[in-house]
């Protein structure tokens, strides 16, 4: 169900309507909202709702917006090496913008800033369908669907089951017990899933 998803609506109703009021970033509003929430809930600690999902979560994570000078250096020469450097730069500038409407308390350190960006590029979706009060294509995170690798010929579906209001994950064909199953995050090259997601050529070919 909706209640279930990190989302713009989940944060504006947890956040409230001042902290809502002020986040106006154009496209990236509903990014800007769901990471409050989740540095909101990750601060909460284990009265979050998503707690158990929260401790589950890397303490850093491998989108190039996040990596040193030191670790883009082998980039160099290469135009995602400065794509890197802009994203970077971008999400430092997003930050102290968000944080001189909002508040420091917040929208946290820059460092925890870098986390809730990573968490919601490598792991928000677009809804593939309206479900309940939000509507198709909007940012959501779908605790545990969230850690699905991708593979371009993935096994899992998305869909909304309209009468039951459910997101479901279902399988194209039979799988075996214990297989791995994956979700396509989209038709990506090999640079858009380093640079989005950390994901290396040879991981992605």
């Amino acid at each position: 169900p909706a209640g279930a998803l990190l989302s713009a609506a989940a944060a504006r109703a947890a956040l409230g309507a001042d902290v809502a009021a002020a986040v106006d970033e154009g496209a990236w509003t509903e990014h800007v909202l769901v990471m409050l929430l989740l540095l909101r809930e990750r601060a909460r600690g284990r009265a979050s709702r998503w707690a158990r999902w929260l401790r589950l979560l890397p303490a850093a994570f491998d989108n190039l917006a996040s990596w040193s000078d030191a670790e883009l250096r082998p980039l160099h020469g290469c135009d995602c090496y400065w794509q890197a450097v802009a994203a970077r730069e971008e999400v430092a500038a997003l930050h102290r913008s968000v944080a001189a409407r909002v508040g420091a308390a917040a929208a946290g350190t820059l460092a925890e800033w870098r986390w809730a960006y990573g968490a919601v590029a490598t792991r928000a979706i677009a809804l593939p369908a309206a479900l309940d009060e939000l509507d198709a294509g909007a940012l959501v995170i779908v605790p545990v669907l969230d850690m699905a690798n991708h593979a371009a010929a993935a096994q899992l579906e998305l869909t909304v089951d309209a009468a039951s209001g459910e997101l479901r994950a279902t399988t194209l064909a039979a799988v075996g017990a214990g297989t791995q199953l994956f979700l396509s995050y989209g038709s990506l090259d090999a640079e858009a899933l380093l640079l989005s997601y950390g994901v290396p050529p040879a991981a992605a070919a």
